[in-house]
């Protein structure tokens, strides 16, 4: 059954997907250009499963509200709370505010514990599975409700490069940008290193200090090979960037905040990353 209410939607059973979001694979007959996340899903798969298992296992707490964006990676996420959930049987009773079309179902299979799921509104962005566009922008940002933590993920991040984030289509840009400055307690950007030290698409227009403006603690989370040094090298190249830009930031400024780059190893540990908290205290 589900309940409207102020433009949201909200499921309290098992959510079956309109046809607008049926892949090609599941209806030959569409067109196949338009399955994005179809054909990106299984791609780094192991690496997104250790990056959303970090962060459902570190960063999420029983009752949270948590907003959650766009992307395969979001799905992963959700997969791994859900994972969290059944390993401890124990319900976190989360409250999860979604544009992800695919975050729905998944949040709520049979025979796992529910979650509560409001769909913000917008338009739907079919290659995705997403909402999106202007009214998707502001739905994200609503006053009326306060998300503990806001998880984003990205095409691309690019720390050499002042606006580090970038997305594929220009539709989901808004949103995006909208999870990226919102009001929150802590915003996580999760993003595989396939995609680190690159740009994809359109940058947002979006800095660091705009990344943190709005929360308490950004985090970014990606993972770090250990059968790849040319990957291996280029995160080292995109932590020494940040560095440097953190440290550029006036000593005043952010005060009692923190900016945290972390890595995530194969089997789902910590394997390194630096924070704006930590860099402070050295330069004491």
């Amino acid at each position: 059954m589900a309940q409207t209410t102020n433009n949201h939607t909200l499921t309290d059973g098992p959510i079956k997907m309109p046809d607008v979001t049926k892949s090609p694979q599941a209806d030959p007959e569409r067109a196949v250009d338009t399955t994005w996340v179809a054909r990106h899903k299984d791609m780094a798969m192991e690496w997104k499963r250790a990056i959303a298992r970090w962060v459902a296992n570190h960063y999420i707490r029983y009752g949270d509200v948590v907003q959650v964006g766009s992307g395969t990676q979001m799905t992963t996420f959700i997969e791994g709370i859900q994972d969290r959930q059944s390993d401890k049987k124990e319900r976190l009773d989360l409250l999860v505010l979604t544009s992800n079309l695919e975050v729905a179902p998944t949040g709520r299979q049979p025979g796992k514990y529910p979650m509560r799921i409001i769909l913000t509104g917008g338009e739907v962005l079919e290659s995705l599975y997403c909402l999106a566009g202007e009214y998707a922008a502001r739905a994200v940002s609503t006053e009326l409700f306060f998300p503990r933590v806001v998880v984003l993920g990205a095409a691309g991040i690019k720390f050499t490069d002042q606006r580090p984030l970038s997305y594929h289509f220009p539709d989901e840009v808004s949103t995006q940008v909208a999870y990226a400055t919102r009001p929150t307690e802590h915003r996580i950007i999760m993003c595989d290193h396939t995609k680190f030290g690159f740009h994809d698409g359109l940058k947002a227009d979006l800095t660091l200090r705009d990344l943190l403006a709005g929360a308490e603690k950004c985090t970014v989370v990606t993972s770090m090979p250990d059968n790849d040094q040319v990957a291996v090298d280029r995160l080292k190249g995109e932590e020494d960037a940040l560095r440097k830009s953190l440290n550029a930031l006036p000593k005043n400024e952010f005060a009692g905040k923190d900016f945290v780059l972390e890595f995530v190893s194969r089997d789902g540990t910590r394997a390194g990353g630096l924070s704006l908290k930590e860099e402070r205290a050295r330069a004491q």
